[in-house]
């Protein structure tokens, strides 16, 4: 935390300002301009609005408020946003360098079975020396760019192997718990002796709860959701998918319009293998059918919301949660008719307009043997990202077909980033870990702790 996101993110940010230390110069060819850094600022406040607070929190204007970034807010945005916000205005060597920078983060988060120290070697060792070679310049009077730690990155191999990764040793969870201590101090008289106390009695209750079995009775602050258990607003068909939770807003009666049937009729098509015609298939299907507007995973905390259930809530409160990552089994030979179907799997990103729960009836068309029933979301695709946007940058610039696709294939929700007359996709199904601290014998904290030294 506080070699890469306290101090390499920054540095590397102050040089591209042309403010580092005593070398920086607005005359070097990776420093931006006043009106660049300004353009870059807005566009990273208002991706604020376009990435689901499940991701992250808001993360302020870089240019007028960098002030106020704490080790999360540089995290999320070297690792994620910089991409995006930092092409075509970084000179190509020093944008290259970024996207291994920020590879070497992912590498070094990812969680234990995923993580390789032979790729985080070799990528800590080209991070390091390439920054070497654009911002020291191997130059004497420019010595002051190769603080220690620079040179600390090319150890953070030898680190994994001997503590795993690096989120299993960060100072999130030290300083988040420092600050759910400080903020229980009440005296101004005594703070010290209560900061003891305090601790004291926290331990000790611990240790009871430990001792006799108590986690369920004696519980620190509100007592949290069991989300294997369904609330009164959710709905489940585990005939049809045992791991999708449907939620509210719903509608009963809801007539859906032609072109969202006839992508619902394609689909039946391809999944039954029928022959009659997708128009055909249209007819037979209900002109109204009840549809939901968020899911989640059973089990798990994050709901995706849909187009239709954000825009029942106010544009001050709105984070849109409706883009999607949807991987499906692509034809490889699509291109040509004659030759035979090849799977391979490919990832896609869109907006979820909204669920459906549609059965097609037994003996409605031949073929069709039993009652089939099915949970879709229709789909809004964005026109020409396709591709791992967790993996490198995704853009895309305008929406384009629908496609009705099954909520399995809905693997997560994902943000986005704007920049000039594009979006860039922000996908953190990489396998990082979370920033986020929960305190097994106390609230979840939300990220507002004593990150900064």
């Amino acid at each position: 935390m506080h070699l890469i996101f306290e101090n390499n993110a920054p540095g590397i940010v102050q040089h591209w300002k042309g403010t580092y230390k005593k070398i920086g110069s607005p005359e070097d060819e990776y420093a931006l301009d006043e009106e660049t850094w300004e353009v870059i600022g807005e566009e990273t406040a208002d991706a604020a609005k376009t990435i689901p607070a499940l991701m992250a929190r808001a993360t302020p204007n870089i240019w007028t408020q960098a002030c106020r970034y704490t080790a999360e807010s540089w995290a999320f945005w070297i690792t994620w946003q910089a991409p995006y916000v930092m092409k075509g205005r970084l000179p190509d060597p020093h944008y290259r360098h970024l996207l291994l920078f920020c590879k070497l983060i992912k590498l070094a988060t990812r969680s234990l079975r995923r993580c390789s120290r032979n790729l985080i070697r070799v990528c800590a060792n080209g991070t390091r020396a390439t920054y070497e070679e654009l911002y020291y310049r191997y130059d004497m009077d420019r010595i002051s760019a190769c603080p220690l730690n620079v040179h600390a990155m090319i150890h953070i191999a030898n680190d994994t192997r001997h503590a795993g990764p690096l989120s299993r040793i960060w100072e999130y969870v030290t300083e988040r718990f420092m600050g759910q201590i400080s903020r229980s101090i009440k005296s101004r008289r005594y703070p010290f002796a209560q900061l003891s106390e305090n601790v004291k009695k926290r331990e000790q209750m611990k240790l009871v709860i430990a001792k006799y079995g108590l986690e369920n009775e004696l519980i620190f602050g509100a007592e949290r959701r069991d989300w294997f258990k369904l609330s009164g607003q959710e709905t489940m068909f585990p005939e049809i998918n045992d791991t999708t939770v449907l939620k509210s807003p719903t509608q009963a009666g809801f007539a859906w319009p032609r072109e969202h049937r006839l992508q619902v009729a394609i689909y039946f098509k391809q999944a039954l293998q029928l022959t009659a015609s997708s128009e055909r298939i249209k007819k037979v299907l209900p002109s109204e059918v009840y549809r939901w507007g968020k899911f989640r995973v059973f089990g798990e905390k994050g709901v995706v919301s849909s187009k239709w259930a954000q825009e029942r809530l106010s544009s001050d409160a709105r984070r849109d949660s409706s883009f999607v990552r949807v991987e499906l089994l692509a034809d490889s030979n699509a291109h040509d008719a004659l030759l035979p179907d090849v799977p391979l799997h490919q990832v896609y990103y869109g907006q979820l307009l909204y669920v459906v729960h549609v059965t097609m009836r037994k003996g409605c068309l031949p073929g069709v043997t039993k009652d089939e029933p099915a949970i879709l979301g229709i789909v809004q695709w964005c026109e020409g990202a396709v591709g791992d946007a967790s993996v490198s940058p995704v853009w895309y610039k305008k929406m384009g077909v629908l496609q009705a696709v099954n909520i399995a294939t809905i693997q997560c929700v994902v943000g986005r980033q704007p920049v000039g007359d594009r979006w860039g996709i922000i996908d953190l199904n990489y396998g990082c870990a979370s920033t986020t601290f929960v305190d097994p014998q106390g609230d979840g904290d939300d990220g507002d702790g004593l990150e900064d030294d």
